[in-house]
């Protein structure tokens, strides 16, 4: 359970990550055609919205502090507002497979937990993402990155998967919000 000060902490960087204009959620239809870089978070989401759990706040805010100015796919409400879904046209699934296969880079972060983030379609975009780098190394190598915490649950089979395709899994958020900033560059 989180104390004060980084239940806090992590309200403050929902916040940003709501407020900043360059962050599309689901209430941004709009798909990036324009050349410009984009990243998509995909990863498990908290089930019922609950703050402790919603890691791609902290995402935003590492790629943002490491010199990030694109745009990020976040596949979730903005301000947890799902009232949206009454006037959405399509899916949510279109929402997200259109944006990751569009996106400049994928960042696949599996914090598992197996009531609030069990990620069931997080195991099918790595698949996705594992299959194309398999199938065509050469352009689909540098589009995505994957990592868990030390303490996620059940990523063995993940772990595996991804080594086929010769991705090593980042332990650490930030550290790989670093690296595929540098890579951006």
């Amino acid at each position: 359970m989180a104390n004060r000060q980084q239940t806090q902490r992590m309200l403050d960087l929902t916040c940003d990550m709501w407020d900043d204009p360059l962050v599309y959620m689901y209430q941004n239809p709009e798909i990036v055609t324009n050349g410009q870089y984009t990243i998509f978070l995909a990863g498990p989401s908290s089930r019922e919205d609950i703050l402790e759990y919603k890691w791609r706040a902290f995402a935003v805010h590492y790629l943002r502090k490491a010199g990030v100015q694109g745009i990020i796919y976040v596949p979730e409400p903005r301000e947890n507002d799902w009232s949206f879904k009454k006037t959405f046209e399509g899916q949510i699934v279109e929402w997200e497979s259109t944006r990751i296969l569009k996106a400049r880079m994928a960042m696949v972060w599996i914090p598992r937990h197996p009531v609030q983030l069990p990620g069931r379609v997080t195991n099918t975009e790595l698949g996705v993402l594992i299959g194309r780098c398999l199938a065509n190394p050469r352009d689909y190598d540098f589009m995505f990155e994957f990592g868990y915490p030390s303490d996620a649950w059940k990523v063995k089979s993940e772990t595996h998967w991804a080594s086929l395709a010769g991705k090593k899994p980042f332990h650490d958020l930030e550290y790989m919000c670093k690296t595929v900033a540098a890579r951006l560059a």
